[in-house]
C-alpha cells in the first residue's frame, strides 16, 4: 500500500506474538487487500513485540531499523509500518502475493 510518494511504503501487518520463532508467514487476503502475517517470539508487553517486528523487517529488507516506523496499531495485532526510503529492490524482498481468487462457479 503506497500513497502518492513512491519513496514511502505503508506495510500492513498482522502480528502473532509469543510464537515459537520469528518468521513471515506470507500474505493473506482480507477483503480487497492483502496483509502480511508474521509470527514473533516476543510477548506483547511494553512494546517488545513491536520492536521485534521492526527488527525482523529490518533484517529481511537489509535496512536500518530507523527506516521502519510503526504508524498504527501499537497495541493491536493489525499494524501498519512505514518504510522509508522505499525502492523496487526492497519490494523484491517481500514474499510474493498469492494468485488472485477468481469466481469458482
Amino acid at each position: 500500500m503506497t500513497l502518492s510518494d513512491p519513496s514511502l511504503y505503508f506495510l500492513p501487518v498482522y502480528a502473532r506474538p509469543k510464537s515459537h520463532q520469528d518468521k513471515i508467514e506470507g500474505w493473506v487476503g482480507e477483503g480487497e487487500k492483502y496483509i502480511l502475517h508474521l509470527r514473533i517470539m516476543a510477548p506483547p508487553e511494553g512494546g517488545k513485540a513491536n520492536k521485534a517486528i521492526i527488527a525482523l523487517l529490518a533484517q529481511i529488507f537489509g535496512i536500518a531499523k530507523s527506516h521502519i516506523t510503526l504508524v498504527r496499531g501499537a497495541t493491536a495485532r493489525h499494524k501498519i509500518f512505514k518504510i522509508a526510503p522505499w525502492s523496487a529492490l526492497l519490494a523484491e524482498k517481500l514474499p510474493p502475493f498469492p494468485p488472485p481468487l477468481g469466481k469458482l462457479f
